[in-house]
């Protein structure tokens, strides 16, 4: 079959390529940006997502467009997986384009549709999330054919996987943290791609919403204890995460951005994400891996325990080099009478020194204001790394003393150096955390 797939991209719609093409099937590639498909999938055929401008009235059918049906009109199947953690994209990714995606795979007659959807989604559901998500389910159910479906997985877990990610990280700490929430019953990523094959190749009516769920039904301090296994990490200790210290967490992850500390992943957390898995063993004839036979599948190699570890310290380092160089800039100019004064000392006076003084103090709080935004850290720390050398040479030329001073302020240039260039080298890649489908 010819199957195009929305998302592929994302950690699930790239493990649904490789299913496919794996099986033979011939495969399009569809999403909103096209350079990172032709990055991850190169020579294939790669189409963009056409705009979507969502009416006016949200009962009323989506405009007819040609560039959506020359992208389905010899497609046998779709797949849509794309799909983002938060922000102001939820309502465009997760309700309109299922609602114009359903309206023009039934004008063009696309026998099977694939929905890649959430467990939990509810118009009611306790986050936005998931009630974006439920609107584009009913959005595709109200109108489907017997060959579509909403297939929504508990938590997925794999390799790459965003949320796999999140925990392993909390399974790395010395003291793993208890914190409590509903119960999940994870399923491996592979597994999800089968679900889908399976779903495509079907020549039966599929029901409308199928949960995708694994065997094992465990709490999410158990799924953390399972990482933590598969990573071969042995905490310290473990202790309960007090309510108010997680909401506290996750109202600060929230106005920071984060994708998986603020109130919503907390609510969702809360909730579990738990259903039969008796529907999904009925249609596809199998069952999903148990969740240590899953984690078997891809055996913790030394680059998964680092990114488990980075996770927390990779942002501490980085935050902690953005206060020491605005805290720097700030003292130098708090304390200027003082600088002033080793200036003198050694020989430099008047417009010269102030020069340096002021320049280097706002110098000093730039960097540190670029550690900000992720997409100049890399720079700033290069940066930073040729301003500590700079400052080092100059330091040596005018009191070669230091190196040898008891507090050694020269010396702690060295290990500094080091730690900006780690900063700088991690910085360049994208963690799976960050990561969103589509």
């Amino acid at each position: 079959m010819r199957i195009g797939v929305i998302g592929a991209s994302g950690f699930i719609g790239s493990a649904v390529v490789d299913d496919l093409e794996r099986h033979g099937h011939d495969v399009r590639l569809i999403g909103r940006h096209t350079q990172p498909l032709h990055d991850r999938f190169p020579g294939r055929d790669i189409r963009r997502l056409p705009p979507m401008s969502p009416p006016r009235d949200q009962n009323a059918a989506p405009i007819p467009s040609n560039d959506w049906r020359d992208l389905l009109d010899d497609l046998d199947g779709v797949v849509c997986a794309a799909g983002v953690l938060c922000g102001p994209e939820l309502e465009q990714a997760h309700h309109h384009l299922p609602r114009t995606l359903a309206a023009q795979a039934k004008a063009v007659g696309v026998r099977r549709l694939i929905h890649i959807s959430a467990l939990g989604a509810e118009e009611t559901a306790p986050t936005a999330f998931l009630r974006s998500k439920a609107l584009g389910d009913a959005a595709l159910l109200d109108d489907r054919l017997d060959g579509w479906t909403v297939l929504r997985p508990s938590l997925v877990y794999g390799p790459n996987g965003a949320s796999a990610a999140f925990f392993s990280a909390l399974a790395s700490l010395p003291v793993r943290p208890r914190v409590g929430g509903g119960f999940v019953r994870p399923i491996h990523v592979d597994d999800v791609a089968n679900a889908v094959l399976t779903c495509l190749e079907r020549p039966h009516p599929l029901p409308p919403i199928i949960p995708l769920v694994g065997p094992d039904c465990v709490s999410l301090d158990g799924y953390i204890d399972a990482l933590g296994n598969w990573l071969g990490q042995r905490p310290l200790a473990s202790a309960p995460c007090p309510r108010w210290i997680l909401g506290g967490l996750a109202a600060i992850g929230g106005k920071c951005g984060s994708p998986f500390i603020n109130p919503d992943s907390l609510a969702m957390m809360r909730q579990g994400a738990d259903a039969d898995p008796t529907l999904l063993r009925n249609t596809t004839g199998g069952s999903p891996r148990s969740l240590s036979e899953g984690l078997a599948r891809n055996t913790a190699s030394i680059a998964d325990r680092t990114a488990a570890s980075m996770f927390w310290l990779l942002p501490l380092l980085s935050s902690t080099l953005s206060i020491l160089w605005i805290g720097t800039g700030l003292t130098s100019l708090w304390s200027y009478r003082i600088g002033m004064d080793l200036l003198a000392a050694n020989n430099l006076t008047g417009t010269a020194a102030q020069t340096l003084l002021i320049g280097g103090a706002v110098w000093d709080m730039l960097l540190g204001v670029a550690m900000i935004p992720r997409r100049w850290r890399t720079g700033a720390t290069i940066l930073q790394a040729l301003t500590i050398l700079l400052y080092t040479g100059l330091a040596s030329l005018l009191t070669p003393d230091a190196w040898l001073h008891p507090f050694g302020p020269l010396l702690k240039n060295i290990p500094l150096i080091a730690a900006t260039l780690v900063v700088a080298a991690l910085s360049r890649w994208r963690a799976p955390w960050t990561a969103i489908s589509g």
